[in-house]
C-alpha cells in the first residue's frame, strides 16, 4: 500500500544548476528542496506514484493554477492529477516529494509524530495514496463479459503472488550472515503455474442436508494457472481479446511439473500473433533526457530480446506444497537446477554474498540496477530484487533505478497500453471476480448504469482490509446476530443494500428517481460503512466515519470516473446516513442530517439493516466459502511491523504477543492477538 514516511532529510548539497535550490537524500532518493530545508530537518517524504489529496494539496499550495491571462502559478503538481512522479528539475533527479512535518498541522498534532510513522489519512482526510491512470481501471471490451466460478476455493493450496516491497524501506529486515542474491528485475507481468490440488465437493443428498453432514469432496492434482491474484478459468476474453499467451506455458508444463510445485514467473515481449506489447510503450524524446534516446533510440519497448508476436518467461521463485498445505521454499540455487530441467528460463542473477552491513548491500546494488537490460540490451533496466535465501519464506526486496521511474510515469500518463499487472487484477476479459464482486454479486446485478457499477466496485475494492473482517458492531450491543462475527460488517452492508433495493421495487418509490440516481444510492448503501473503524482499523466505530467515506468519494473528482455532481450526491448521502443519530458527547463534529429523498431513503435502509429483530435471509453458501478463504488466522496472518515484522503471529513468543496485547491494537490484529493467546471475545466468533 502507497504511503507518506515522516523521516529526516539527510546530506543537504547545493544544486549544481539552481541557487535557489539544494539536494537532499531520504531513503537513498534524491529529492530536491529549497534553502529552507535544513540538514536533519523532519520532514514528510511522498515516494514517486503516489497522488496528494486534493485538500492537502490545495492547503499546502502545490497545486498549477492557470491564470486568465495564460500565466502560471502556484505549485507544479498537475490540478487534476496531483501525482508525484520521478523527473530531473535542471538537470538534477527528483525522487520524490519532500514537505515540512508543518504541512500536516491542519489535520494531527505534529509533535506526536515519530520517525517512520507512515501516513495516508490524517483526521478523515486523504493525505496521499497510490496513483493509478484512470485508464487502468477500464474494463476491456475485447472479450466476453463473462462471470466464472471462484476457483480459490477448488485450488486451496494454490499460492498467490508474492509482492516484493521497496528496499530501501526495508534494509533492517537483513541479518548479518543471511545468503543474499541479486537478480534482475524484469517488467512483465506476472504468471504463475502449479501442479496442484483441485478439490470438487459433490451436492449433499437430502440425508446429509438433514443431518447437517459435509457433503463428500474429491481431490485430484491438476495443473492450474493465474495471474498474480487471478485463477484463471479458462483463456479466452483477456484485456487484449484472448490470454493465449499465458495458455501456452500453461500447456507446456503439464506433464513437466511433479506433484505440489508452483512456479512464479514473469512473462514479457510481445501479447503472441500481435503487434501489441505486453507492457506500455514511451516516447524516449519525453524523458527530456540525450543520452537515454542516444542509447536506446526514439522509443523504449520492453522487448527482452522478443520479436513481435512473440513472448518469454522467466522464472523468479518455486515452492513445493504437500497433501496438507504445507509450502516449503526452494532454496535458488534449485530454483536455477529446476529451469535447467524444465527447459526454461530463470532471472539472471548478477551477485550472491552473506549480508554484513547496510552499506555493503547498498554499494553492491549500485553496480547492477542502473544500464542497459542484459537481455537484449535495446531498453534501460527496471531495476534489481535482493532475495533472501536462507529464510522459511519468500523475502525479496526490489530496488528501481531513476530512468525507468522517469520511463513508468510517462507511461502511465500518456500510454494506451495500461500497466498489465494492473489491469490483469481488474480485467482478465472478465474472468476475474474480485472479493467485492463475489460477496456482492447479486446486488450489483441490479444496476442500470455500467459506469457507475464499476464505481461502486472500485470504492468497495479499495476499502479497509477490515471491512472484510470485523463485525458490524465493534462492542457487539447492536445490530442483528448475522451481522456479528467476521464479515459481521460485509454483512450488514449486503442487508441493508436488500432493503433499499426492495424500496426500489415499489412503483411509487422507484418513480421518484431517475435512473442514474437509483444507482448513486445503490453505491452509497454498499459503501457507507466502508471507513467505520477509520483508514487504519481503530478498536471503535469512529463517529466521524461518514465524514471519512464521503471525503473518500469526493476525492475521485477529475478522475473520469462520474461528473463531480454525482460524486457530490454519492457523498452526501453516505454523510448523512446516520440520520437523528448525528452528535455524539465524545466528539465537537456534528454530522450532517438527511435532507434530500435520496439521503433519507439510504438512511433508512441502514437503519432497518441495523434493527436487532429485523433479519435478512440470504444464500450463505457463498458467503460462507468466502468467510473460510479470507478469514486470517495466527498461522497465516504476518506481523506488519516492530522487531518480528513478516513473521507468522503463530511463531512469535507469547511474551511479545502479551505485551502487543496490552497496547490495544487495531483490528484484525487484536483479534488474531486474542486467538493466539486463547483470550476469549473474539470477534471473529461465528456465533453472536
Amino acid at each position: 500500500m502507497y504511503c507518506a514516511y515522516i523521516t529526516e532529510l539527510k546530506q543537504l548539497r547545493k544544486h549544481s544548476n539552481a541557487d535557489r535550490l539544494q539536494l537532499g537524500t531520504v531513503f537513498g532518493n534524491t529529492v530536491i528542496v529549497d534553502l529552507s530545508y535544513y540538514e536533519g530537518q523532519k520532514v514528510v517524504f511522498f515516494p514517486v506514484d503516489g497522488q496528494l489529496g486534493e485538500e492537502f494539496a490545495k492547503e499546502n499550495n502545490l497545486l498549477r493554477i492557470k491564470n486568465e491571462d495564460g500565466t502560471t502559478t502556484g505549485g507544479y503538481l498537475d490540478p487534476v492529477k496531483r501525482n508525484i512522479k520521478a523527473m530531473r528539475l535542471r538537470g538534477e533527479k527528483s525522487e520524490g516529494l519532500v514537505l515540512p512535518v508543518e504541512s500536516l498541522s491542519k489535520w494531527t498534532d505534529i509533535n506526536k509524530l515519530s520517525l517512520g510513522d507512515q501516513i495516508t489519512v490524517l483526521d478523515g482526510t486523504v493525505i496521499c495514496k497510490k496513483y493509478i491512470p484512470r485508464s487502468n481501471h477500464k474494463k476491456s471490451n475485447n472479450g466476453p463479459k463473462v462471470k466464472t466460478p471462484n476457483l480459490k476455493n477448488k485450488f486451496p493450496y494454490f499460492k498467490e503472488h508474492a509482492d516484493t516491497e521497496q528496499l530501501a524501506y526495508n534494509l533492517n529486515a537483513f541479518k548479518p550472515g543471511d545468503t543474499c542474491y541479486i537478480t534482475l528485475k524484469m517488467h512483465g507481468t506476472s504468471g504463475r503455474t502449479a501442479n496442484a490440488i483441485e478439490v470438487t465437493t459433490k451436492k449433499k443428498t437430502l440425508l446429509q442436508k438433514l443431518f447437517c453432514r459435509p457433503a463428500p469432496a474429491i481431490k485430484e492434482w491438476k495443473i492450474v494457472t493465474g495471474t498474480r491474484r487471478v485463477v484463471l478459468n479458462t483463456f479466452e476474453g483477456g484485456y487484449y481479446g484472448n490470454d493465449k499467451f499465458r495458455q501456452k506455458y500453461h500447456d507446456y508444463f503439464i506433464d513437466r511439473l511433479p506433484k505440489g510445485m508452483e512456479v512464479f514467473y514473469e512473462i514479457v515481449g510481445w501479447v503472441d500473433g500481435t503487434e501489441q506489447t505486453i507492457m506500455g510503450t514511451c516516447s524516449n524524446t519525453k524523458i527530456k533526457d540525450k543520452e537515454v534516446k542516444k542509447l536506446y533510440g526514439d522509443e523504449t519497448v520492453f522487448s527482452y530480446g522478443c520479436t513481435p508476436g512473440t513472448s518469454d518467461i522467466y522464472v523468479y521463485r518455486m515452492t513445493m506444497t504437500n497433501e496438507d498445505g504445507i509450502i516449503t521454499e526452494i532454496p535458488w540455487e534449485e530454483v536455477k537446477n529446476w529451469c535447467d530441467r524444465l527447459g526454461v528460463k530463470h532471472v539472471p542473477e548478477f551477485d550472491k554474498f552473506l549480508f554484513t552491513t547496510k552499506e555493503d548491500l547498498m554499494e553492491r546494488i549500485e553496480k547492477y540496477y542502473d544500464g542497459p537490460d542484459p537481455i537484449g540490451a535495446t531498453h534501460v533496466r527496471e531495476g534489481v530484487v535482493v532475495r533472501i535465501d536462507n529464510r522459511s519464506s519468500f523475502k525479496a526486496y526490489k530496488h528501481k533505478n531513476f530512468t525507468f521511474k522517469v520511463l513508468e510515469g510517462l507511461i502511465e500518463d500518456s500510454s494506451d497500453t495500461p500497466d498489465m499487472e494492473e489491469a490483469q487484477e481488474i480485467i482478465v476479459g472478465g474472468n476475474c471476480m474480485t472479493l467485492a464482486e463475489r460477496f456482492f454479486k447479486e446486488e450489483l446485478e441490479v444496476f442500470e448504469n455500467d459506469d457507475i457499477q464499476e464505481f461502486c466496485i472500485e470504492l468497495l475494492d479499495t476499502a479497509p482490509t477490515y471491512f472484510w473482517q470485523v463485525s458490524a458492531s465493534s462492542t457487539n450491543k447492536y445490530h442483528p446476530d448475522y451481522t456479528v462475527g467476521f464479515m459481521g460488517l460485509a454483512k450488514h452492508v449486503k442487508g441493508a443494500t436488500r432493503f433499499l433495493n426492495h424500496m426500489l421495487s415499489i412503483d411509487c418509490i422507484k418513480s421518484q428517481f431517475t435512473s442514474r440516481e437509483r444507482d448513486m444510492l445503490r453505491t452509497a448503501i454498499m459503501n457507507h460503512d466502508d471507513e467505520k473503524l477509520g483508514r487504519n482499523g481503530s478498536q471503535y466505530t469512529l463517529f466521524k466515519h461518514p465524514l471519512l467515506i464521503a471525503e473518500r468519494i469526493k476525492s475521485y473528482k477529475g478522475f473520469e470516473w462520474l461528473p463531480d455532481e454525482e460524486l457530490d450526491y454519492i457523498a452526501d448521502c453516505c454523510a448523512s446516513h446516520m440520520g437523528e443519530w448525528n452528535t455524539d458527547k465524545r466528539s465537537k463534529d456534528e454530522l450532517p442530517l438527511p435532507e434530500t429523498k435520496g439521503q433519507m431513503i439510504v438512511h433508512l435502509a441502514d437503519y432497518l439493516a441495523s434493527r436487532k429483530d429485523l433479519t435478512v435471509s440470504f444464500d450463505e453458501t457463498e458467503v460462507d466459502e468466502l468467510m473460510k478463504e479470507f478469514k486470517p488466522t495466527p498461522e497465516t496472518y504476518l506481523m506488519p511491523f516492530g522487531k518480528h515484522k513478516g513473521e507468522p503471529l503463530s511463531e512469535i513468543p507469547d511474551s511479545y504477543l502479551g505485551w502487543l496485547n496490552d497496547q490495544n491494537p487495531s483490528e484484525p490484529l487484536k483479534t488474531l492477538l486474542a486467538e493466539a493467546l486463547g483470550i476469549s471475545g473474539s470477534i471473529f466468533e461465528e456465533e453472536a
